[in-house]
């Protein structure tokens, strides 16, 4: 018997409390997550962290874009 085995981690996204599951696993990250356009049209501005393994899954966090008010550019 092997002491060790390989498990291939699934892929899933973040976005806040909700946690979706991967539509294309064949896709990068960021395009995978753009299938999701549709139903959640702030992906199309945010960014995605580094992969977090929890458990047997790959979890990547949609960010939100930093929302900027006027006159916050720039200043000290």
């Amino acid at each position: 018997m092997n002491p060790h085995s390989v498990t291939t981690l699934t892929r899933k996204f973040k976005l806040g409390a909700t946690v979706l599951d991967d539509p294309a696993p064949h896709l990068p990250p960021m395009q995978a997550l753009h299938l999701y356009l549709p139903n959640y049209p702030f992906l199309a501005a945010a960014t995605l962290s580094d992969p977090q393994v929890d458990g047997d899954c790959l979890v990547y966090t949609a960010r939100k874009p930093e929302v900027h008010t006027k006159g916050s550019w720039g200043t000290p």
